[in-house]
């Protein structure tokens, strides 16, 4: 019993016990690698293609960022690192106990593990205990296969208790309502794997319990972005990003610290997320002319639009306006964000 006991300690600290690893082996790799990234950056304002631009601007916001960087990687990973990993070890022991009390067949359990729940009867808790155990299967799986490409955070930790605490809430409920408890039990686990679809399902069962109808315009979603998958959208949405507008206006620099993908990327997804954001309607139309979902490239070309020849064959193949298109091509070029993300990309490494 003692031998079991010792082996689920074990598994509980193991999201403690790689918030060491990471802290300690990957942490100081990425920071210094994003230094260099960023010291390349504030040399490169001579290469700028949009150097009749105010690049003291652009100056300016990547001295900031390479502060911001500095800041984030020292909150991210700091001691409030250590406490939600310590308290999700925590629910993991808190689970396992009762676990082990409630599964026990002849008697209390006698096992160090479970000895606060002898004096309770906690054999109606089988579905929460199925509960946790889907839930702590979901996060291992998850955080070992972060772990392998070095993108553990604290959001990992948080999220991991919100479902959790989720899964072992609607297992309760499904307890009190299931007759069937082998059917409840198996929900139970599941309900971890598939937090959004119960999470949706019951959002539509209260919307037409009050007759509230969805009249608001629907965002553009994050796959819109080329080299997004559901794997990338679950790790923006982590970070906050759920649609194109949240990723077109995010903080580069915030997101390189947060996230394990290279600069280049980061700065990929956001560049093509603002040129979506001015024209969601034209994407296909983009797309299917050969034109680069690209607002750096759009500021490019009006930078050397001075003819107007560009604007309006961009214009004709789009079905906009001329005008329109030129207006865009301009501001893109005035725009800071899209001058920073411009030199990033000229000089950030792609790995």
């Amino acid at each position: 019993m003692y031998r079991i006991d010792s082996v689920l300690v074990l598994l509980a600290l193991l999201p403690l016990i790689m918030a060491v690893l990471v802290r300690g082996f990957v942490i100081g790799r990425r920071q210094r690698k994003m230094q260099k990234a960023l010291n390349r950056a504030m040399t490169a304002r001579s290469q700028s293609a949009v150097a009749d631009a105010p690049e003291s601007q652009a100056d300016e916001s990547i001295r900031q960022g390479t502060t911001s960087v500095q800041n984030d990687l020292g909150s991210l990973f700091g001691v409030r690192f250590f406490f939600p990993a310590t308290m999700l070890s925590f629910l993991y022991l808190v689970a396992f106990s009762i676990g082990l009390s409630a599964l026990s067949s002849k008697g209390p359990c006698v096992g160090f593990l479970c000895w606060p729940f002898n004096c309770f009867d906690v054999k109606y808790l089988y579905d929460p205990v199925f509960a946790a155990i889907g839930a702590y299967t979901f996060h291992t799986g998850m955080i070992v296969r972060r772990s392998f490409i070095s993108d553990i955070t604290k959001n990992v930790y948080w999220s991991s208790i919100n479902r959790l605490l989720f899964s072992v809430a609607i297992s309760i409920t499904l307890s009190a309502l299931l007759a069937d408890k082998s059917v409840a039990m198996v929900i139970s686990f599941g309900v971890a794997f598939f937090p959004s679809f119960f999470i949706t399902a019951l959002r539509k069962l209260i919307r037409q319990k009050l007759g509230i109808t969805e009249t608001a315009i629907p965002e553009l979603e994050i796959q819109l972005i080329q080299g997004v998958d559901i794997w990338k959208e679950d790790r923006l949405v982590e970070e906050g990003i759920e649609s194109v507008q949240n990723l077109a206006t995010a903080n580069v620099f915030t997101l390189a610290a947060k996230m394990h993908y290279p600069m280049r990327t980061i700065v990929d997804w956001m560049d093509q997320a603002i040129l979506i954001q001015r024209f969601p309607n034209q994407l296909g139309a983009i797309l299917q002319a050969g034109l680069p979902v690209s607002a750096i490239e759009f500021a490019w070309m009006g930078l050397n639009d001075t003819d107007g020849s560009k604007s309006t064959l961009i214009g004709g193949k789009l079905d906009l306006d001329p005008i329109i298109v030129k207006e865009a091509m301009d501001s893109f070029g005035q725009d800071v964000v899209v001058r920073v993300l411009w030199r990033l990309w000229q000089t950030a490494d792609t790995e």
